[in-house]
């Protein structure tokens, strides 16, 4: 049962009230006076937003304005809903523009009405409405409905703040699917001049959060008991006609950074829909995709139990027939005098409207029941299993289990074919009575498809979430063994296909161009004994990934004869590599291991496995499934920079590596070691950031090989929440300086492991911070030694020439750990420098650039470049950029959840949709104040006022980004 904020017990205040909803007893009446001929033009024209001047009058006050046509499809309707926009002031402060609702539709012309005063007796912020009269050059106009404006009177009516983002879902396909069109499909309501960017976010985490952590993604995210309070409603409102289009969402940027769910148009519920007949999982019309959010919280068992829950609950209250009646019955009276009079709409008699209203009494306690009989007796809703690439062979169509409430036997229905609506039999295939959740087919020809699966009981149907799914059919080219000559592949011939193991023999090249796409079957491999060279783009980005009838593949390997492998902007999906004696180099790949087991008994493989030759990986991104290991190399020279690591055990580790660096990592959640070296020389680990491995930061050892001694070097890493951040063992030596270690379990940590040893591990430590250690800063066995002098530590002294203090980073919760103007470790350090890892580094973020470009005479642009210098994603939530004028100050505040990738830049900027149409690639966000081509200097601060960085004015010069 939904708990708190929307419970019948706190905001119904009882289980069955006995006072009737307050309705209007009396209807107000408006007075228009248009030019005649004018108002015909917007009438014919109606799919225009074109205002006419008009006066309008209430209760005596008469007000200039202007007026349009306003509505969607309504716009088509003979009687057309009106929109009025004052010229200056209004009728009263907290209401600028009118709506005027036509309710064409709508028979009863109660729906929207009834169900606004319900959403809200519910406890949901919706928007107040009201039957009146229009009158239009004294004669009578019709009944309309006066609906509230969704501005920022409305916000404020409601205790919201405008300087949140409110978007409407304007237009069919506003569903927050992924073929979501943002710009187009939605409507900003306040911030008009700023970015979409949150609401882009929302729509990327709301179709790719993984299912077991949907429920707590809502709850982190969504005021979780409005978006329960409102699917109850609308269910028990029969609203079909909303989570495509007709919805509004509040994101509070500054406060909570949740988002709420306004209704929005009801005109379609109560028994509108009882000739389709209304299902509570239909989330979109036949023409779009279904509503992620509302699904998922379809399918997410403790969201759905509450959400059962507090539709019995407003049954129990407001939504049942002995409740109604009377408000009905209360309409009715007020309605009626009117009715008739109204010869525009659709209703053909007060005989006629009696008796679709008095329908609507029988509506709540039946459609309850309905709802009650999906619960316990249809097939559950369930998921189907998109397809994320073309398909080159036989397709298996894949979906989640529906179960049946009363264990009745299910089924599925497969339909595809190439009508986008699956409705035309010519070009669509229906397979029925299918008992597992799986199906293959022949490949079809090729070409796009469409198709959906449906489960059944044999009487009840209920389709999978989504029930709108497109799959490409591509035949591709067939790349055979062995390619004997130097070889291209383009992208006009892709996607290529690897059937059985693929031999590139010695001295043949492979050149492979931007943008193509290599498929692999079930466990092929690539045996090179020539070279590779794949160039892909930014953009265009070379892909070698499993093919449809695959999970994984085996490897690329580079046997001895190979020259090198050359691979920039390319992903490796579910694959390895493995080289010997070869140049490798990786720039700005990607390497995802999801489905492929990467441990074989005892054998962990490496995602990437070397041994000799050469290897050098920059800018580059491993994820693992936390089998395996990273990047194993033994007897190599070996290069590591800017690179980042997730669930990766053992992410980085060097094996008899007698030259190599590893440079500005950052390596996260490994189940084992971030880095680790055995009997290695010669080795630099500068600039890293270490975060929440299960093991050690950076161990420094041997194993079986020997000990790591000579010019081991690590300086200005960050380690954070390690078990052990440094760990030295086994008669291995490292000099360790300028490091910040917080909150690992044990700081620094040398001793011996390995019986065959006599020694333990030994170090050299120096101006480094060691802060909040759970067991320990430096701790050392009785065959270990560490020599630590220039320290800080926050709770044991480590003796002469070390101090113990608070180091006062800038903002640790938000992993920036620069030192604070008043740190004590500045100037503690040897030889008077500062302590920790970003000494003389630049800031964390900082300002690059302060520009003003003159676009033509009456446009400027002005932008505030905002640098992200390191190699960790930064969290800008409620950061602030202060623009000192001299004599004024004005700022800008990062909304919560905003946030930089590593080495990434983002543009403030007042003139944001001037500024997208000038420079529509880089990242950008508004809405930053005027005048910042006048300011003095310009700082970014935390939350709590800490400066990051200042950047003083010099001359402005006339520049583009």
């Amino acid at each position: 049962m939904v708990t708190g904020l929307l419970s019948c017990d706190s905001l119904l205040k009882e289980k069955n009230p006995t006072q009737p909803l307050s309705l209007v007893q009396e209807l107000s009446t408006y007075h228009i006076t248009c030019d005649e001929q004018a108002f015909q033009r917007i009438y014919k024209n109606f799919q225009e937003n074109t205002y006419v001047p008009i006066t309008i009058s209430f209760n005596g006050t008469k007000i200039s304005a202007r007026m349009r046509i306003r509505g969607d499809t309504s716009r088509e309707d003979p009687k057309k809903s009106l929109k009025i926009k004052f010229d200056s002031t209004s009728f009263s402060p907290n209401e600028t523009t009118l709506n005027f609702n036509a309710e064409y539709s709508d028979h009863t012309f109660i729906r929207q009405y009834l169900s606004s005063k319900l959403m809200q007796a519910s406890g949901q912020i919706c928007f107040l409405a009201e039957p009146v009269k229009l009158f239009l050059n004294g004669h009578f106009l019709g009944l309309y409905l006066k609906v509230e404006n969704m501005d920022d009177e409305f916000l404020a009516r409601n205790q919201l703040s405008p300087k949140n983002n409110l978007y409407k879902a304007t237009k069919d396909g506003a569903c927050l699917s992924v073929f979501d069109e943002v710009e187009s499909k939605w409507e900003k309501k306040t911030n008009k001049k700023s970015d979409y960017n949150d609401l882009k976010k929302l729509i990327h985490q709301v179709n790719t959060i993984p299912h077991n952590q949907f429920y707590n993604f809502i709850q982190e995210n969504f005021e979780y008991e409005s978006l329960v309070n409102l699917i109850a409603v609308n269910m028990l409102l029969s609203n079909g006609s909303t989570y495509y289009h007709n919805y509004y969402l509040y994101h509070d940027l500054y406060k909570t950074g949740k988002w709420q769910v306004f209704p929005w148009d009801m005109d379609k519920t109560l028994s509108y829909y009882n000739w389709m007949p209304y299902t509570y999982h239909r989330t979109s019309s036949e023409w779009e995709s279904d509503n992620p959010l509302i699904e998922r919280s379809l399918l997410c068992p403790p969201m759905f139990k509450d959400i059962k829950a507090r539709v019995k609950e407003l049954h129990h209250s407001y939504f049942n027939t002995a409740f109604i009646s009377p408000s009905i019955d209360q309409l009715i009276t007020t309605l009626s005098p009117h009715i008739a009079l109204d010869t525009t709409d659709k209703i053909q008699s007060t005989a006629s409207w009696l008796k679709e209203v008095n329908k609507e009494k029988e509506y709540f306690d039946a459609h309850y029941q309905s709802l009650q009989s999906q619960f316990t007796q249809h097939p559950s809703s369930f998921y189907v299993e998109r397809f994320s690439q073309p398909q080159t062979d036989d397709i298996t169509f894949k979906w989640s289990k529906s179960t049946s409430p009363v264990n009745k036997p299910i089924s599925y229905i497969l339909s595809y074919g190439t009508d986008f609506l699956l409705q035309d039999s010519s070009k669509t295939i229906h397979i029925a009575a299918i008992a597992d959740t799986f199906y293959t087919v022949k490949k079809p020809t090729d070409g796009i498809y469409y198709w959906k699966v449906t489960a059944t009981d044999g009487t009840h149907l209920t389709d999978g979430f989504n029930t709108k799914n497109r799959v490409e059919v591509k035949s591709g080219t067939l790349l055979l063994s062995p390619i004997t000559s130097n070889k291209r592949l383009v992208q006009k011939d892709a996607p290529y296909i690897i059937p059985n193991d693929l031999v590139i023999n010695e001295g043949v090249e492979l050149t492979i161009d931007p943008g193509v796409k290599i498929y692999l079957k079930q466990a092929v491999n690539i045996h090179c004994h020539g070279n590779i060279v794949a160039s892909g783009t930014k953009e265009n980005p070379v892909v070698f990934q499993p093919d449809n009838t695959a999970k994984n593949w085996g490897f690329i390997y580079f046997y001895a004869k190979a020259k090198k492998g050359l691979f920039s902007y390319t992903s490796f999906l579910e694959g390895i590599i493995n080289f010997k004696e070869t140049d490798l180099f990786l720039d700005h790949c990607f390497f995802k291991i999801d489905q492929k087991n990467l441990v074989q008994g005892e054998k962990r493989s490496g995602i990437v496995w070397g041994d000799k030759g050469k290897i050098t990986i920059n800018h580059s991104s491993f994820e693992g499934n936390n089998t395996g290991e990273g990047v194993v190399v033994y007897h190599v020279e070996a290069s590591i920079n800017y690179s980042s690591f997730s669930h990766i055990p053992d992410a980085i580790e060097y094996i008899s590596v007698k030259k190599g660096e590893i440079k500005n990592n950052y390596v996260v959640s490994s189940p084992d070691d971030a880095i680790d070296l055995n009997h290695c020389s010669n080795v630099l680990i500068e600039g890293n950031f270490l975060l929440n491995n299960n093991d050690k930061g950076i161990s420094i050892g041997t194993e079986q090989y020997g000990p790591s001694r000579k010019n081991i070097v690590i300086k200005n890493n960050v380690l954070v929440g390690n078990q052990i951040g440094i760990a030295i063992k086994d008669s291995s030596f490292a000099t360790i300086y300028n490091n910040t270690l917080y909150k690992n379990k044990k700081g620094i940590y040398a001793y011996k492991k390995r019986d065959d040893y006599q020694k333990g591990g030994e170090a050299t430590v120096y101006n480094t911070i060691i802060s909040e250690s759970l067991e320990g800063a430096i701790v050392f066995d009785k065959w270990s030694a560490i020599e630590a002098s220039y320290c800080c530590t926050d709770k044991t002294s480590l003796g002469k020439s070390n101090i113990v203090g608070t180091p006062d980073f800038i903002d640790p919760k938000r992993n920036n750990f620069q030192l604070s103007k008043n740190s004590p470790c500045i100037e503690s350090g040897k030889k008077h420098d500062a302590m920790g890892a970003y000494t003389s580094a630049p800031a964390f973020l900082t300002i690059e650039e302060v520009k003003t470009l003159a676009v033509n005479e009456k446009k400027s642009v002005t932008w505030v470049k905002v640098q992200n210098n390191y190699n960790v994603p930064v969290d800008l939530s409620l950061y602030r950029l202060l623009i000192s004028t001299g004599t004024k100050k004005k700022k800008f505040v990062f909304p919560i959840g905003s946030s930089l990738p590593p080495l990434s830049s983002v543009y403030l900027t007042k003139n944001y949709s001037l500024f997208t149409r000038l420079h529509p690639s880089v990242n950008i966000m508004g809405d930053l104040p005027k005048q910042t081509a006048n300011y003095v200097s310009i700082q970014i601060t935390t939350s709590t006022g800490k400066v990051v960085h200042e950047y003083r004015a010099p001359e402005l010069n006339q520049t583009t980004p």
